[in-house]
């Protein structure tokens, strides 16, 4: 728990609510289902405060430290003697398992890094531009027929699919060229795709 006289970088604080109420005040002021990130970047933004900051969310959880310093996230992310912090590990380890390349560190970490390296390799990614910019003018008609509509939607799903599909380009069985086109009723992930289909 973070207290009132702490000098680290926070939210106002409350000694009994630490930065919840902040935090709920921030997230009414968004749109009803805005993507959590978008909360700390209002909290960011109202604040003044820098690219690295704690938030209390004592009575409900431990306190997090929110990183959106490109260069801190960069240390962390590739330390080679960062340990994970046992609340990660309690937390996300119970849903992608304690041996993944989130919750490792070490010897592990760095065997796991190896595995994925060669998918994200510049000769790879290089190959896969042609493709890579057919999807993105794709993707660009589907938010502008969005966007026609007037309404507010939601881009998660669609930008989710889009870097799977980036991801996946070898063994994909549907694009986002064909997404746009499916029968959503009968392919079991496009179902749940939020995109224009059959319009």
């Amino acid at each position: 728990m973070l207290t009132v006289a702490d000098t680290k970088p926070k939210p106002p604080h409350s000694f009994l609510l630490g930065n919840v109420a902040a935090i709920t005040r921030a997230k009414n002021s968004l749109p009803p289902k805005a993507h959590a990130q978008l909360t700390m970047l209002k909290l960011q933004r109202e604040y003044d405060l820098p690219g690295i900051f704690y938030l209390d969310l004592y009575p409900l959880s431990n306190p997090l430290l929110i990183v959106s310093d490109p260069s801190v996230s960069s240390q962390l992310s590739q330390a080679d003697k960062f340990v994970p912090p046992s609340a990660l590990m309690d937390s996300i380890g119970l849903l992608i398992g304690r041996h993944s390349i989130f919750t490792s560190s070490g010897k592990e970490w760095r065997r796991l890094r190896l595995m994925f390296s060669s998918g994200f390799s510049l000769t790879r990614v290089t190959t896969l531009v042609p493709q890579l910019v057919d999807d993105m003018l794709v993707f660009q008609k589907l938010l502008a027929a969005r966007a026609k509509t007037g309404h507010v939607f939601r881009m998660n799903d669609m930008t989710t699919y889009l870097s799977h599909d980036w991801q996946d380009h070898d063994g994909r069985e549907l694009s986002i060229t064909n997404r746009a086109e499916c029968d959503c009723k009968h392919v079991s992930y496009c179902s749940h795709l939020d995109v224009v289909c059959h319009q």
